[in-house]
């Protein structure tokens, strides 16, 4: 579809996945991580936030009283299949990435969750990084 659009994979883009990938069943993710690098040209970047080596939020405690406060169980909205490793992916296709727990990189612009509620957002982090080749 990006393709038919008039997207130019021999060109530099950047990509952002934030809040996104978490929703995704592992399959998903790592297929959308494959057509992302296929897709980039060397110099492309990338931002995307991931859950490193956790399962699913599906049953994390924060979300006990969701269905209450919501009317839905927001732990549902979850897949419940463990997390693939996609800074891994991206490094082994050839890109740097540095990451970051979202609640370091956020306090350095005074911003982002409270460290002392404990929380799902507490185990998420950002990868950013470049294509290198």
């Amino acid at each position: 579809m990006l393709l038919a659009a008039g997207f130019d994979p021999a060109t530099p883009t950047t990509w952002i996945a934030e809040g996104l990938l978490l929703y995704l069943p592992a399959p998903v993710e790592t297929s959308l991580i494959n057509t992302l690098d296929t897709l980039s040209a060397p110099g492309s970047r990338v931002g995307l936030e991931t859950l490193p080596g956790q399962d699913s939020l599906r049953d994390h405690t924060l979300f006990d009283t969701s269905t209450s406060e919501t009317g839905s169980h927001l732990g549902s909205l979850f897949d419940p299949d463990a997390r693939p490793d996609t800074p891994g992916a991206l490094r082994a296709f050839g890109w740097t990435l540095t990451t970051s727990p979202v609640d370091t990189f956020t306090r350095r612009y005074g911003r982002g969750p409270d460290p002392s509620i404990p929380g799902p957002i507490l185990q998420s982090r950002f990868a950013f990084g470049q294509k290198d080749s």
